[in-house]
């Protein structure tokens, strides 16, 4: 019983308190019984963006505004900034909202998604300067891939699971990073491809100050979690993970058929 009270209060104090939290549930009443694929505008703070997916956006929402997990600490004003897996652009927003003097590279390839995410940053942003989009997937090589859908209507991945939507410019990060003096914030939201591309970008990742990795894993595919944290470790990285999942019986439930059995984010930093 206090523990439940405690909870309870603990969420009261909350929403009394945090105006991001107060939103996040405004956001989650109103679209979260919305059909998965209509495609609206939304009002957020002070920001008017286009939405291809309803929920997809409020759980973006809270991770971006309401926990601030892009944000870290800077003791510069010219940061750089690399963003994959930008989506409709929440997360270039908060950036330029939190380090408005950064230059921030941005990768995209979904044609649809990267579409509303030029409209949401040229409509937001009068004179993005700072901010280069590529309508490209971040890989271990540069080369064409076809994507596949996923979950909802901005999920591309590699992995086929879901039907073929488009064919794809990839582009070699590790390439783009040895011409970069430093980066202060790697964030990696990437569907499953993070799992080739950490491993791929070790001899790099000493430029690297901090990074955010959503990681996934795929009930047919092999956990490769262990190969990135072991990358994190030789370079010099410590990391927390925050587990996504809601599994009580994770012996009997593993989710298979549905698109990830497994999924954690990567929070890596340096403590030198």
């Amino acid at each position: 019983m206090r523990l439940f009270l405690e909870f309870v209060l603990r969420g009261i104090y909350t929403f009394l308190v945090n105006p991001q939290y107060r939103k996040f549930l405004f956001y989650f009443l109103r679209l979260g019984g919305m059909p998965r694929t209509k495609s609206i505008n939304i009002s957020i703070n002070s920001w008017r963006v286009k939405v291809l997916d309803p929920l997809s956006f409020v759980w973006q929402f809270y991770e971006i505004y309401y926990e601030q997990g892009y944000l870290f600490p800077a003791d510069k004003e010219s940061l750089v900034i690399y963003d994959c897996g930008s989506n409709i652009g929440l997360s270039l927003l908060f950036f330029s909202e939190k380090y408005p003097n950064a230059r921030i590279v941005a990768y995209e390839p979904s044609p649809i998604v990267f579409d509303v995410l030029e409209e949401n940053i040229r409509n937001n942003i009068p004179n993005p300067r700072r901010i280069h989009l590529h309508p490209q997937a971040v890989w271990i090589a540069s080369e064409t891939r076809p994507i596949y859908q996923g979950t909802g209507s901005d999920a591309g991945n590699f992995d086929q699971f879901g039907p073929e939507v488009a064919v794809v410019d990839t582009v070699d990060l590790r390439t783009v990073l040895e011409k970069e003096d430093y980066v202060d914030f790697l964030k990696m939201d990437i569907e499953g491809a993070e799992n080739k591309v950490i491993p791929h970008l070790l001899p790099v990742l000493h430029k690297i100050g901090a990074l955010f990795i959503e990681y996934h894993s795929r009930p047919e595919s092999p956990q490769d979690l262990s190969l990135i944290l072991k990358t994190l470790e030789d370079s010099g990285f410590r990391y927390y993970l925050k587990t996504i999942n809601r599994n009580p019986r994770p012996y009997f439930n593993h989710l298979k058929g549905r698109d990830m059995d497994f999924q954690t984010n990567v929070y890596a930093f340096r403590t030198a």
